[in-house]
């Protein structure tokens, strides 16, 4: 879905490529993991009940983690909203046309909207590679009881993005948003400004993560003085949820840069000449990025919050009823354990709120 390669069939005519049966299912698929994304987007951002004990709200880093799984939900309601405007008008278009209009039919005003809305959706798309890459940094400063650095989050997901994203947008419809520019000097900077990110999330995370996952058994000896039942079933939820995040955006955009690498590989040993042409293989890759990525805020949803907490919803929750008793059932009950820095000496240096203990109201314990 943010692959580049699917920005470039704005450029083509997918009558003559035979393509229109195809594109017809991809964009099904893609409204369906759309809608479903927006209802888990939505479900992230509804708001909760606020713990009625204050020191409970800043648990394990629990508003500065809330605030980028916020940002990132965000991004991908955005990214969401943009695929289902151009799924929903490319079907509308097949419908009238059979297939995207062609330059004869003088269709330059829908060339156009898909050239933005690809640019919309590959822009918030890559907002949310740098938000999660954000997460796993926060993380990594939240174990060695570091203040957040969320300025810097900002800059990356809402300043190096849109660089990023005209950069590659720019090559390849330069000099005109009606054609595209097929040479290899168009096409590398396109693929790159979204390849890059995704790799650099899908190897820089799991170091931070394994990193920071060595430190939560040590920090839990070292605050309780003990190492027991209860401290293992913490350092294992905290660490199955960092496997857990990352492979959830291995599972969503996987896909591309597969896609991508092959897509790259034959353009530069034919020549270009059958860049864009579809076998089975590459249709297989198409459908899976149409599941797969606007997938990824649904997913989202399951791991950061979790289906079963709804009852922590301020629409859902009952009159009078406590927030702790909302915590599932299932998972025994975890008390809050100080962070190093919480507990300081005199004159040592402070390291912004108390925002630094670990209690099962932490996104990384649900």
């Amino acid at each position: 879905m943010a692959s580049p390669r699917l920005e470039s069939m704005c450029c083509i005519n997918t009558t003559e490529h035979g393509h229109k049966h195809h594109m017809g299912a991809y964009n099904v698929t893609c409204i369906v993991s759309a809608s479903l994304s927006i209802l888990g987007a939505i479900y992230l951002l509804l708001p909760r009940k606020v713990p009625d004990n204050p020191r409970r709200r800043t648990t394990l880093g629990y508003e500065r983690q809330i605030k980028i799984i916020n940002w990132l939900t965000l991004a991908d309601l955005l990214a969401c909203i943009g695929i289902l405007v151009r799924s929903s008008s490319w079907l509308a278009m097949y419908k009238q046309f059979q297939g995207i209009p062609s330059h004869r039919t003088g269709h330059r005003s829908y060339r156009i909207f898909c050239a933005v809305a690809g640019a919309w959706i590959q822009y918030f798309y890559i907002t949310t590679y740098f938000w999660t890459l954000s997460f796993a940094i926060d993380i990594f400063l939240l174990m060695r009881n570091r203040a957040s650095m969320m300025w810097l989050y900002h800059v990356l997901s809402w300043l190096v993005s849109p660089v990023m994203c005209l950069d590659g947008l720019l090559t390849l419809y330069f000099p005109s948003l009606t054609s595209c520019e097929h040479r290899l000097i168009n096409l590398l900077p396109h693929y790159l400004s979204t390849l890059l990110p995704i790799i650099m999330v899908m190897i820089v995370n799991p170091i931070l993560y394994i990193y920071s996952a060595r430190r939560v058994s040590p920090l839990l000896t070292q605050m309780s003085g003990k190492y027991t039942d209860q401290e293992r079933l913490i350092a294992k939820q905290v660490k199955e949820k960092f496997a857990m995040i990352h492979i959830v955006f291995i599972l969503c955009w996987l896909p591309n840069v597969v896609n991508a690498f092959i897509i790259l590989c034959r353009f530069m040993k034919s020549g270009g000449t059958d860049a864009n042409d579809l076998n089975d293989g590459f249709i297989t890759l198409d459908i899976a990025m149409g599941i797969l990525n606007p997938l990824q805020a649904f997913l989202n949803a399951w791991i950061y919050r979790g289906w079963a907490r709804c009852s922590e919803i301020k629409l859902f929750s009952g009159r009078g009823r406590n927030w702790t008793g909302t915590i599932n059932e299932r998972r025994p009950s975890v008390r809050a354990i100080p962070v190093p820095g919480t507990n300081r000496r005199k004159g040592s240096m402070p390291i912004g709120r108390d925002d630094d203990e670990l209690s099962e109201h932490s996104p990384l314990l649900h």
